[in-house]
C-alpha cells in the first residue's frame, strides 16, 4: 500500500514539473515570436496590416461556408472585440 502511494505521489510530482516546464517554454516562444512582430509593425505599410487583420475572419467565414463549421459565439464575440480595438487604434 505504501509503495503504491509513493509511486502515485512521484508520478504527480513529475507531471507537475513537466507542466511547469511546458508553460515556461510556451511563454518563451510567445515572447520570441511577438517581440519582433510588434517591433516590425512600425515598418509595415497599412495594406500589409490590413492583410494580417482580415485573414482570420476570412478563414472563419470560409470554414463556415465550405465545411459547415459553426464558430462558437464566444469566438465571434472575441473576434468582434479584437476588430473593434484595431478600428479604434487605427482611426484618425
Amino acid at each position: 500500500m505504501y509503495h503504491d502511494y509513493t509511486c502515485w505521489k512521484l508520478h504527480k510530482a513529475k507531471q507537475r514539473d513537466f507542466m511547469e516546464e511546458a508553460a515556461g517554454a510556451q511563454l518563451l516562444k510567445q515572447v520570441e515570436a511577438q517581440t519582433p512582430a510588434g517591433l516590425g509593425l512600425k515598418r509595415v505599410p497599412t495594406l500589409g496590416l490590413v492583410g494580417m487583420i482580415v485573414i482570420p475572419p476570412i478563414a472563419v467565414l470560409l470554414s463556415w461556408a465550405i465545411l459547415g463549421e459553426t464558430p462558437p459565439w464566444l469566438a465571434v464575440a472575441g473576434g468582434a472585440l479584437c476588430l473593434g480595438g484595431v478600428y479604434l487604434v487605427r482611426r484618425d
